[in-house]
């Protein structure tokens, strides 16, 4: 991150920006008793309740490049034409990405590192012990955590037991002091800082919370399974997955009239409504991969294909384009134009059924498959699904998982990152583009994006190989 550019957004967090959002009011009133630049600098605990309660910086920013170069979409000539330089970028997987030699997922995820080390360092000068400084923690703790995560996922390689120690992860700035210029950790002290605040989030979290977007408990456990399932640890990731489930483990039954034809994005506004939303947060930046009306991608077709005529996600999740005759991203649990990278229960399910499937346990991956799969299908339509080995279930499970998850944060990213690992799941993609054939090999080294010239260039920090 720019030193000015830490600079700047480190102000704006001590002032607290001045941005509208959906749980305002409590920010507007703190506000209005802080007019006095003497008074501006948080000291409080709803000082800093405040800084986590700005959804303009915080929940909005979540930055998808990865999603843009999945198997999952399809951009036709005419449209890749039109696109800006950035995306055209991702989905040809050039050597360069940046157009302008900025990120601004690196600075988004970065100005939310600082929020959360404001916030951690604020509060280690008051008096601790009492369930709101306890919550507040938990919730910096927790939004560190998250954006370390998207950060490792799309600037550092994929985590390997054999070479995280030695592979570059990225810089871990634990401090809000903007002078300290941090060096790349590696991706094992990355992912041991990951789990490290998100552990600690887990204790000091509450089961439920005024707003969703404020995490909780059970979305802090989905996350530590979601790390943990990207490091193989499949016995960990399935224990915090059953935690999850048993916390907060209510599935959406897409028969009951919450989702919605008639409405332009099919699901509730903001997760309003739908049990499965734990914690809310948002994707923007391309088109292409969004579900607004303006979309300029399209769904892969094998994708597409792979549901049922009866799954009702094949209707829910997707709105066919009149001129083409193919199929656009319509529903996710934003229930608006841009993209879900929050957190729900749904995860959860499949995480724990994966792993199941990993450690021989066939029948209780099928469960776990079977009690989401009846949630999703026309009442009366779905038959149990069986499988006669572990083997045959983890691939009912994987294919399941990408139906689910389709068009979701950067799922699909980070799933072909972690199953190129194993050549049983080895994915070789594929693009033509006016009429010439470009390819993704399994562990390409471009299945880790470059880190931005303008960062290298303030701070040195060594450039991934592409």
């Amino acid at each position: 991150m720019k030193r000015f550019t830490m600079k700047f957004f480190t102000a704006l967090a001590v002032l607290i920006i001045m941005l509208p959002h959906f749980n305002c009011k409590k920010q507007d009133e703190w506000l209005d008793v802080k007019r006095n630049k003497a008074d501006v600098v948080p000291q409080t605990l709803a000082d800093f309740q405040a800084i986590l309660d700005n959804t303009t910086t915080l929940t909005s920013v979540f930055n998808l490049a990865g999603a843009v170069g999945t198997d999952d979409i399809y951009i036709n000539d005419v449209n890749l034409a039109a696109a800006p330089e950035e995306e055209k970028n991702l989905y040809q997987w050039k050597q360069s990405i940046w157009s302008t030699n900025v990120s601004q997922g690196w600075n988004n995820f970065y100005t939310i590192v600082e929020y959360a080390n404001i916030v951690l360092d604020g509060l280690g000068k008051l008096k601790s012990g009492s369930n709101e400084y306890n919550f507040i923690k938990g919730q910096a703790l927790f939004w560190r955590a998250y954006a370390f995560y998207y950060l490792a996922q799309t600037f550092a390689k994929p985590y390997s037991l054999n070479n995280a120690s030695n592979d570059l992860g990225i810089p871990l700035r634990i401090t809000s002091d903007v002078n300290v210029i941090y060096g790349r950790a590696t991706v094992q002290d990355t992912y041991n800082q990951i789990i490290d605040d998100v552990s600690q989030a887990i204790t000091l979290l509450p089961s439920v919370a005024k707003y969703q977007t404020r995490p909780i408990k059970s979305a802090a456990m989905i996350l530590v399974a979601r790390i943990l399932l990207n490091m193989d640890n499949f016995e960990m990731a399935s224990k915090y997955a059953d935690q999850a489930i048993r916390e907060s483990g209510v599935l959406l039954d897409f028969n009951n009239g919450v989702v919605n034809l008639n409405t332009t994005y099919r699901f509730p506004a903001n997760g309003l409504g739908n049990p499965e939303v734990l914690f809310l947060a948002f994707g923007n930046g391309y088109v292409s991969i969004l579900p607004t009306t303006l979309n300029t991608g399209f769904v892969d077709q094998e994708l597409y294909n792979s549901y049922d005529n009866n799954d009702l996600r094949k209707i829910f999740f997707y709105a066919k384009d009149t001129s083409t005759g193919l199929w656009k991203i319509r529903g996710t649990y934003s229930g608006s134009s841009v993209a879900f990278s929050g957190i729900s229960i749904n995860e959860a399910y499949l995480i724990r059924a994966e792993c199941y499937a990993r450690s021989g346990k066939t029948s209780e991956a099928m469960q776990d498959i079977n009690t989401l799969l009846v949630n999703r299908f026309k009442t009366g339509t779905f038959k149990l699904l069986t499988a006669q080995s572990a083997d045959v279930a983890l691939q009912i499970v994987l294919a399941e998982r990408r139906k689910e998850l389709a068009f979701t944060g950067i799922f699909r990213w980070e799933d072909l990152r972690r199953l190129n690992k194993d050549p049983k799941f080895a994915k070789t993609l594929f693009r033509t583009i006016n009429g010439q054939t470009f390819s993704l090999p399994p562990n390409d080294p471009k299945y880790t994006l470059p880190i931005p010239d303008s960062e290298i260039q303030i701070t040195g920090i060594q450039q991934n190989n592409r």
